[in-house]
């Protein structure tokens, strides 16, 4: 039930008699039938006013109470999820930098020219970058590397040189060396694990 909806139900069923029918009163002390509303009453009020609510007194007030809280909360919750929003790069930022790296995963690619594709600077960029994908830019472009470079290796016999210059790195031995350690194991093994047979390494 949506907080907007609770406010709705509360208005209209919550009345000085609904609340003070939940409750009796024996001498001066209080006897409640439904532990949840007593602990409810004193969550929300002083003690003497949470008493006199208690025993039937200033029921509209505690309704009013009680409402002015869901109203809080409500607009505390809207609150939070636009800050989320805001600090996080929007969907359609992203795709511009994931469309604008596919396109050119064979050239360097830095910073400050993935910042320009989502049309922000670069630390403001990197900071909702991270936030939205959970890595740094940096550590994204190479995931997208390797796994360009996995389909090339198992979906074709291209030296695997050729794959390394194809995927943005500057030498095959670099790149054996990241695949490795994202892959759990070299270029040609990989290769050969996916059912292609090595060409030239």
């Amino acid at each position: 039930m949506t907080l907007h909806a609770m406010e709705s139900e509360i208005s209209a069923k919550i009345t000085p008699f609904s609340i003070s029918s939940a409750v009796s009163v024996a001498g001066d002390g209080l006897m409640t039938n439904d532990p949840l509303l007593e602990r409810l009453v004193h969550s929300l009020l002083p003690p003497d006013e949470a008493a006199k609510v208690l025993c039937g007194y200033y029921t509209d007030a505690f309704h009013a109470k009680l409402l002015q809280r869901l109203g809080h909360i409500r607009n505390a919750t809207v609150g939070e999820d636009r800050s989320r929003q805001q600090l996080s790069l929007p969907e359609w930022r992203f795709k511009r930098v994931a469309s604008f790296i596919e396109s050119h995963m064979d050239q360097p690619l830095s910073l400050a020219c993935l910042a320009r594709a989502a049309g922000l600077s670069r630390m403001h960029f990197a900071s909702l970058f991270r936030r939205a994908t959970g890595l740094r830019p940096h550590d994204y472009v190479t995931q997208q590397r390797i796994e360009r470079a996995k389909r090339l290796l198992s979906e074709s016999q291209v030296p695997i040189v050729h794959v390394a210059l194809s995927v943005g790195f500057q030498s095959q031995a670099h790149f054996t060396t990241v695949f490795k350690r994202m892959a759990g194991t070299t270029p040609h093994r990989w290769r050969l694990m996916n059912g292609q047979e090595e060409v030239a390494a």
